[in-house]
């Protein structure tokens, strides 16, 4: 039996399901490599391997991506860390290569909050690494690369590197340029040193 004292304050927090406040996104930083080489003869290639096909944007493309341990480091240790990542997971040693550090991105998912910090590493190689052999890493030339399946926050990355690259230019892309430009200049005919009579 209920006691008839009971007033609706006592029991109306039963009655009606209590509001859940949502948690906030966690944070999560990352250090992202575009790694592009320059070859002789041929377009400039960029790295991308293939995410798991489980979890977090399983199945899509990206450009070399190492998860952080801390959300307060700096370009000189993120490219410490980068350098030894890159060299363990796709056998990448650079020789005197052109390095930039192009700032960050934020992309927001449903319970993340992801910073990608971008870096630009660009180097000059007569082949391909055995990494090529691997299926789910390959080399891609710019075209290509735009129409993979990225995830949004490294499309991202890719306007950050496209924008830098309209006011900067480095010695690989001038030395490139220069060659091509080489390649394409037609020889003059030899004929035409002669006039007919």
């Amino acid at each position: 039996e209920l006691d008839s004292d009971l007033v609706e304050e006592s029991y109306t927090v039963t009655r009606y399901p209590l509001k859940v406040d949502k948690k906030p996104p966690r944070d999560e930083e990352c250090a992202v490599s575009i790694v592009e080489k320059i070859s002789p003869n041929q377009e400039p290639l960029y790295l991308i391997s293939k995410r798991p096909e489980t979890g977090l944007l399983a199945g899509l493309w990206e450009f070399p991506t190492l998860e952080l341990d801390t959300l307060d480091s700096d370009y000189i240790e993120r490219a410490k860390k980068s350098t030894q990542y890159l060299n363990t997971r796709y056998q990448l040693e650079f020789k005197q290569p052109n390095r930039f550090d192009l700032g960050n991105v934020v992309h927001l998912f449903s319970h993340i909050r992801k910073v990608y910090h971008i870096e630009w590493i660009q180097y000059e190689q007569d082949d391909l690494p055995t990494i090529d052999r691997v299926t789910d890493v390959k080399w891609v030339t710019l075209t290509e690369l735009k129409t993979s399946p990225i995830p949004t926050g490294l499309k991202k990355a890719l306007k950050l590197l496209e924008n830098f690259k309209t006011t900067n230019s480095t010695t690989l892309t001038k030395k490139k340029a220069v060659k091509k430009s080489v390649k394409t200049t037609k020889s003059a005919n030899i004929a035409s040193f002669f006039k007919k009579e």
